[in-house]
């Protein structure tokens, strides 16, 4: 039974590594914005789960003795995804307030142009057509959106990918105590 002092504990802990984790993502999204033809913001965006693995490990090594259940490895990974989530979405706002100015709606637009190019050399692709004119509403959806509203779409997405991908996490972040105890 997880006790309230174990939970205080597991926030606590969970709002660091949140706070850590919402800078790698703004890191990640900065580096999509200003560095578009660099994968390297891809590249970080796709390392989150190992991000997030190695903060559980420092958590159940430094705070837990190198044990920790599944429930409980769930639990602090739900929360830090919860709280990083939420601080990157203040970071978001502000950037789609004050410094956008039309640029990200803008890389979006010219990666429809690409795939419009794609299109148009594979004339027997018959899916591609009907994607980009979901893919072009959704350009238009976004052009026409406030900044809270672009953050609100990214912070429900953030969240959503971490509740499935917590599960994942949890399952490989979980040890148990190999400690056996002998009633001598």
């Amino acid at each position: 039974m997880i006790k309230s002092q174990d939970i205080i504990q597991l926030r606590a802990f969970a709002r660091q590594d949140g706070l850590l984790l919402a800078l790698f993502w703004a890191i990640s999204f900065a580096a999509t914005i200003y560095l578009p033809d660099s994968s390297v913001g891809q590249f970080l965006i796709l390392a989150t789960p190992f991000f997030i693995w190695w903060r559980l490990a420092s958590f159940r090594n430094s705070a837990l003795n190198g044990a920790i259940s599944y429930l409980r490895a769930w639990a602090y990974t739900m929360h830090t995804i919860f709280y990083a989530a939420l601080v990157f979405a203040v970071v978001q706002y502000i950037y789609f307030r004050y410094l956008d100015n039309g640029r990200f709606v803008m890389q979006l637009t010219q990666a429809l142009d690409i795939m419009r190019s794609i299109s148009q050399d594979n004339p027997q692709d018959t899916q591609m057509p009907l994607m980009l004119k979901r893919m072009e509403a959704s350009v238009d959806e976004l052009r026409q959106s406030t900044p809270i509203e672009i953050t609100f779409i990214f912070m429900m997405m953030h969240l959503w990918m971490g509740f499935f991908i917590s599960f994942v996490i949890a399952a490989f972040g979980k040890k148990s105590d190999k400690r056996i105890t002998t009633n001598d």
